[in-house]
């Protein structure tokens, strides 16, 4: 009985400073350190992913107040802003939601100079049949008003274009 009492207390002792790590180690499970390691890793892409989260949100919040500061300017100064439906364009439906709208031409030669001038300054752009008779030098088509109205400040730092030039608006929407 006094061995059995002393091998009992051995392997109480043997298993105490084992620890668990032993047993999970012969159940075939994670250790203490794997646990510890996952637990890191989990850690370090909440972090990450908090981080993308921040991020995200700091550009919407830079692109709304930016949108919304081109939708105050365009409200103080509403002549910039023209819907196209009110002007006699050929083939509206092939046009973009938004462009800038730079000079309007009797003569084509004259619309081909300017449009080679500003593409030369890196703008893109496109020669509107309008009226039958005239054509006008459409700068930067694009799908977003905010993006027209900065194409139309860089025109104006730029010299390139006159102080009247205005926004077509041909999307489908009023301001």
């Amino acid at each position: 009985m006094r061995k059995i009492l002393q091998i009992a207390l051995l392997l109480s002792f043997a298993a105490a400073v084992v620890s668990c790590d032993f047993f999970r180690r012969v159940a075939g499970r994670p250790v203490s350190s794997d646990i510890a390691r996952k637990a890191a890793a989990i850690a370090a892409r909440d972090s990450s992913i908090a981080e993308i989260k921040r991020q995200e949100e700091a550009a919407f919040q830079a692109e709304f107040s930016d949108s919304v500061a081109v939708l105050e300017a365009l409200v103080q100064r509403p002549s910039v802003l023209k819907p196209s439906s009110g002007l006699n364009l050929k083939d509206r439906e092939s046009l973009p939601p938004y462009c800038v709208i730079v000079g309007l031409f009797s003569n084509v030669s004259n619309a081909d100079r300017l449009s080679e001038k500003i593409s030369t300054a890196g703008f893109n752009t496109v020669l509107v049949p309008y009226d039958g008779k005239l054509t006008a030098v459409a700068v930067n088509p694009c799908s977003s008003v905010v993006d027209a109205y900065h194409t139309l400040e860089k025109l104006l730092e730029k010299g390139l274009c006159p102080s009247d030039s205005w926004i077509l608006d041909n999307s489908d929407t009023a301001l």
